[in-house]
């Protein structure tokens, strides 16, 4: 069996690595104005969840299922009609919350909701932790067709970018970020995981490479600082993330006026 040190340093990697890849992930969303529709988002992951918990199977599969099947519907509806993402994201999570709410085993809905990584046992750890890393990698590795899809979609198509392809790329790790995260802060909090820190970057960078760095450094500060205070006095790492990554935000507006009276 693992020892207890062996899962408390699981736990913190696991969390630091989930909070890197949506801090960078958040930077895409941030650029593609969808800072709302991501927050949105995290909650068609709700009836999965639900789903999940009702045939005793890992929350994980019923939440990602659901995501990437939600993501398909958006990528198909956004390709067949004039309406925008977060109009298309908006009717889907309103459909979401309103059939996971009633789905979802009324003790289990706060966990659901709001998460709960210190019940992981150490396989799931290892898998949450490879899997962030995986998806880490491939939104480097596509990074520049992101950012040019998100600022300039005409040149992006000028040098043969496929916008089809790179938007359900896109929003499928999304999906599974998601669905990753929700085990660590909940359906109700995991938008605010991806979207605080880049909001809270995008006030003090002063390009794109700073953008990732700042919002990637807030992310991991902010999950190494919530995770001492989880294990030191017991508290849900959900809140208190938000929490912290929220003063990050609130000092960047600082930062930000301070130095635009220089």
């Amino acid at each position: 069996l693992p020892s207890a040190q062996t899962i408390m340093i699981l736990l913190i990697l696991t969390s630091v690595s989930i909070a890197l890849t949506a801090s960078i992930l958040g930077v895409f969303a941030v650029l593609k104005r969808m800072s709302l529709a991501g927050d949105a988002f995290s909650h068609i992951a709700l009836p999965g969840l639900g789903l999940a918990l009702l045939l005793n199977i890992n929350p994980f599969i019923g939440a990602f299922l659901f995501l990437a099947v939600g993501a398909l519907i958006i990528w198909r509806v956004e390709l067949a009609s004039n309406l925008a993402l977060e109009s298309i994201i908006g009717v889907v999570f309103s459909l979401s919350l309103a059939v996971g709410a009633l789905i979802t085993p009324e003790q289990e809905l706060l966990e659901a909701m709001f998460g709960n990584i210190l019940a992981l046992q150490q396989h799931e750890y290892l898998t949450l932790l490879f899997l962030s890393l995986a998806i880490t990698s491939l939104l480097l590795l596509f990074s520049r067709q992101f950012i040019l899809l998100s600022l300039s979609p005409e040149l992006a198509q000028s040098i043969k970018i496929k916008k089809e392809i790179y938007e359900l790329a896109y929003l499928l790790l999304f999906a599974l970020t998601i669905a990753l995260g929700i085990r660590f802060i909940g359906a109700l909090l995991m938008g605010a995981l991806i979207i605080i820190p880049a909001a809270a970057a995008k006030n003090i960078s002063r390009d794109v490479r700073s953008f990732f760095l700042t919002s990637s450094l807030i992310g991991v500060l902010s999950a190494l600082l919530s995770m001492y205070i989880v294990l030191v006095y017991k508290q849900s790492p959900g809140p208190i993330f938000i929490i912290i990554s929220s003063l990050f935000f609130f000092f960047s507006l600082f930062w930000q006026g301070i130095r635009q009276k220089e």
